[in-house]
């Protein structure tokens, strides 16, 4: 009896565990997904008004602006591959279905 009892409660703590790791893994990586998301966003609104720009007086602004939320993309990219190789959020990350992302070759 007491046995079964070790092995209820460490079952339980083991299934306990998984899950925090699991949640907080989770909570972590979609949150920086979603500053990339933002942040394609940003890149996908700065291409448009540049093209538009195109030729105009505001074209040199637009091209800076478009080229600094290109940066900003990379750095949020970066940020979130690197949260991702760490080895407490791979595991889980891989499991639930997060990916590495292209730093530079971006889906606009």
């Amino acid at each position: 009896m007491t046995a079964i009892v070790a092995c209820f409660i460490a079952g339980l703590s083991t299934a306990a565990f998984l899950t925090l790791w699991f949640v907080i893994s989770y909570r972590e990586l979609a949150h920086k997904k979603l500053g990339v998301a933002a942040a394609a966003e940003q890149v996908q609104m700065h291409r448009t008004l540049f093209r538009q720009a195109r030729g105009g007086p505001d074209a040199k602004t637009a091209k800076r602006m478009f080229d600094t939320s290109r940066l900003i993309y990379a750095e949020a990219a970066k940020c979130y591959n690197n949260t991702l190789k760490k080895p407490i959020y791979l595991f889980p990350g891989l499991i639930m279905g997060f990916r590495l992302l292209s730093e530079t070759n971006a889906k606009f």
